[in-house]
């Protein structure tokens, strides 16, 4: 097998292997706001896909298509800083934050008598 293969098939392990991390984290605490970063990283290669698909195949001259291919690849690479900051951001709301041994337990608690 190619060491190019091998990589390819290494990347795409990690990052299922993340999604699932995410998705596991985010049905554990039943916080689902985390999932925004898994759907920016889905909805990422959408523009480069749009975008290349408008261009101009059967031209010739390579600076007519070529804004219309660059504007999709800056918007796909807005799309994946955003997922990196975005997760960057989630970290630090306190909403999103793995409850405390106490608060679990009060709030069963609060649940039951009221």
């Amino acid at each position: 097998m190619a060491a190019g293969l091998k990589t390819i098939i290494a990347l795409s392990f990690v990052l299922a292997i993340g999604f699932l991390l995410v998705i596991l984290s985010s049905a554990l605490w039943r916080n689902y706001l985390p999932l925004l970063v898994v759907a920016t990283y889905v909805l990422a290669p959408l523009p480069n896909w749009i975008c290349s698909r408008c261009s101009n195949p059967d031209d010739f001259m390579e600076s007519s298509g070529s804004a219309v291919l660059d504007f999709g690849r800056f918007c796909t690479g807005f799309l994946v800083v955003m997922g990196i900051g975005e997760s960057f951001d989630l970290f630090f709301i306190p909403f999103v934050r793995a409850p405390k041994e106490g608060e679990e337990k009060e709030e069963k608690e609060g649940a039951e008598t009221g």
